[in-house]
């Protein structure tokens, strides 16, 4: 790594959305611990700074409602937690029975998405927290209210001072990880790499693009003050949030058959010129995306332009030389890269020319059908509680599991500080089986590092002025690495919660043996558990595949529409194509959850694996089929919508194929496989509609096998 290419990632660590979070949240923590501590009052000062931390806990990225609604609910039910807690800290049995019920219904409200799911989270660490303080009063919940306010202040002044702050990190974040779906699409025309790996790169990097696609729609199109006509910047700022996700379905369109295309340009010098120049439009992609948010000058646009240029003749140059076919297909190709680099280039210019970019007239989109559905009603709850629902049997679990630990802690002398067993179960199970064991091993694996660097600190620090200062320093690594790096935040949190405790706990040197065998217990208990009340991944791996058929299916219909010569109804193709591409990203996230539970509960088959890549291709070609129609290049529409239909046929009976009632084999399923898995001629591959009947045919055949494995 050069040394500008150093100092620009150090600059956007610095000035990016992690980090400047993390500087905010830990100054409204410490602040005013601070400011009490120095006036004497040690327990406001730990009630305020509890309430403040477990609500910046709670502070995810998002629009002003939802920061509104989510610190609400917050504040209210911690108060009402801390007051339910501190009554029932004189009676052990009614403190177990209160374990019991509100570690249940606090994890039930993962019913409702992350951010509730954090708050019930947060409130079952205040009830562990209070059982392990054992506050003496009912001031305490007046503190910790004070505090939860405190911290939505500040929060809200934040927003005030830059209300498209999160938007225009949200827009970073999709382009950053299309960036990273381009360099992948460069892997293709590598023939050192399978296929195999080059698809499978492909379909893990979809995931991360298919996320951050869906995270900035949330923000956007439920920001009623950005998505109003009058608000300009929000005007633009959502030009270019289409932009770059049509620019997605763009690079997708890049597809052909890679066999045929590596085979036929291997001597030629055309596949290391495709790659050079996909790594050029990727390197543009990774400097738009690293703009600075609050930047009020325009900064300097991309710098490939010349090489882009020497490239570019030097591939046409490579056209000439081709007979009329094969020039065709480069030229197609050549043809979207430079539709792709228009694209980069015009979202660059209007996010550097905010104020007077003008934005070009579009067919208008009903962008409510877009915006994930966040709506608070007690029936999205209620249809939860019932033993057949993830999230209930994870709620179950993990109450059934906290309520054994308590009971643990009151039977056997465990120490002063038992109730971080709790803390190490709450944070470590999660409703997916790999995600606590993986967690359990960043815990574990954090802890113990953790450790070790709070030992080396109060061997060679005694001043306690800088050990404050370390622990505030820890906290803020802490807070930077939550949400993206968990191993990191773990290591940095337990020397800062070591240092406080020895400072202000008089614990000595024995809270940290401490500290290491109550991390143990809690992760040998929380590894326990996952077996307790389990789901698992491969029960839902046959649902999954029905509905990415589904989707692909229907965005097939919308197709068949456009060969109809019907209008384009632009609301109903992009969210046809949204449904794919989500049904692609769950069916793949499902999978590499699946992929690390016990072997006898996964389902590894070559088939799945088939199955993610022939779907990723299939909405590839789709893709590719609408943008060669959008520049009216369909000779023969008629001819082409019975291909369309056949290929809708052929899906049709892999959906039923996959029906999870039992089903019989029919007599032709042999002969179909027979016929279907004969070689095409280069001049069948050159076709898109016949390479759409071929994937069609190939997934019937992937469904065969998958119906056998997935029963």
């Amino acid at each position: 790594m050069n040394q500008k290419r150093l100092k620009q990632r150090i600059s956007n660590f610095l000035t990016g959305e992690y980090f400047t979070d993390a500087l905010r949240i830990t100054l409204s923590i410490i602040t005013p611990a601070g400011v009490l501590f120095a006036l004497g009052l040690a327990q406001p000062a730990i009630g305020v700074t509890l309430g403040a931390l477990l609500i910046a806990l709670t502070d995810l990225r998002g629009t002003i409602e939802d920061k509104r609604t989510t610190t609400t609910v917050s504040i209210l039910l911690f108060f009402l937690v801390s007051l339910i807690s501190i009554a029932a800290l004189p009676y052990p049995w009614l403190m177990g029975a209160v374990f019991f019920l509100i570690t249940l219904g606090c994890s039930m409200l993962t019913a409702y998405g992350s951010r509730l799911s954090m708050a019930g989270t947060a409130a079952i660490v205040l009830m562990i927290f209070i059982w392990g303080l054992n506050p003496t009063d009912y001031w305490f919940c007046l503190y910790l209210l004070m505090g939860g306010l405190w911290y939505y202040a500040i929060s809200l002044l934040h927003l005030w001072l830059w209300p498209e702050r999160y938007l225009r990190y949200a827009i970073s974040e999709a382009l950053l990880t299309t960036h990273n779906y381009l360099q992948v699409k460069a892997l293709f025309y590598d023939t050192d790499l399978t296929l195999k790996d080059c698809y499978n790169q492909a379909i893990l990097s979809h995931t991360r693009v298919s996320e951050a696609q869906q995270q900035l729609r949330s923000i956007l199109l439920r920001d009623k003050a950005v998505m109003h006509q009058d608000n300009r910047t929000g005007q633009v700022l959502l030009h270019v949030a289409e932009k770059t996700i049509d620019l997605y379905e763009q690079i997708t369109a890049i597809h052909y058959d890679y066999d045929f295309i590596r085979n036929q340009f291997a001597i030629t010098g055309a596949l290391d010129l495709i790659q050079q120049m996909i790594r050029l439009l990727a390197a543009d992609m990774l400097h738009v995306s690293e703009m600075k948010p609050f930047s009020t000058r325009p900064q300097q646009g991309t710098q490939t332009d010349r090489q882009l240029t020497q490239l570019t003749a030097r591939f046409e140059y490579l056209i000439k030389k081709e007979n009329d076919s094969n020039a065709a297909i480069l030229s197609q190709l050549l043809a979207n890269l430079k539709s792709i680099y228009a694209d980069i280039q015009e979202i660059d210019h209007t996010l550097r020319n905010e104020t007077n970019v003008i934005i070009p007239a579009k067919t208008q989109v009903e962008y409510q059908h877009f915006a994930p559905f966040e709506k608070l009603e007690w029936k999205q709850l209620v249809s939860h509680f019932k033993i057949s629902s993830p999230i209930f049997r994870f709620s179950l679990r993990l109450a059934v599991t906290c309520l054994f630990c308590y009971l643990l802690a009151q039977v056997f002398v465990l120490g002063k500080y038992s109730y971080w067993i709790l803390i190490t179960v709450v944070v470590i199970i999660k409703p997916a089986f790999s995600l606590t064991r993986q967690r359990n091993i960043q815990r574990l694996t954090g802890t113990l590092l953790g450790i070790v660097l709070a030992l080396v600190l109060l061997y060679f620090v005694t001043n306690t002025a800088i050990l404050l200062v370390f622990a505030a320093v820890f906290l803020l690594v802490y807070f930077t690495f939550n949400r993206t790096h968990h191993l990191v935040s773990v290591i940095a949190l337990t020397p800062m919660v070591i240092s406080i405790v020895y400072l202000y706990g008089n614990s000595g040197w024995g809270f940290v043996l401490e500290r290491i065998y109550d991390t143990l217990i809690g992760c040998a208990i929380a590894f326990g558990a996952t077996y307790l009340f389990p789901s698992w991944e491969s029960s839902r791996m046959l649902f999954l595949c029905r509905e990415l058929l589904k989707s692909n299916l229907h965005y097939l219909e919308k197709l068949d529409d456009a060969l109809s010569g019907k209008p384009m109804n632009v609301t109903a193709y992009k969210l046809a194509r949204k449904s794919v591409y989500l049904g692609q990203a769950n069916l793949s996230q499902s999978f590499q959850r699946m992929l690390r539970e016990p072997g006898n509960k996964a389902i590894v088959s070559e088939y799945m694996y088939h199955f993610q890549m022939l779907n990723h291709m299939l909405s590839a070609h789709i893709a590719s089929l609408f943008r060669s129609l959008s520049m009216q290049d369909n000779a023969d529409p008629f001819a082409d919508r019975n291909r369309v239909k056949a290929v809708r046929d052929v899906l049709f009976q892999s959906l039923l194929l996959l029906d999870p009632s039992p089903r019989e084999a029919t007599p032709d399923d042999s002969e179909n496989r027979l016929s279907e898995s004969l070689h095409l001629s280069p001049e069948e591959y050159k076709d898109p509609f016949f390479s759409l009947k071929t994937i069609g045919g190939q997934i019937r055949l992937c469904c065969l096998e998958l119906r056998t494995v997935l029963a």
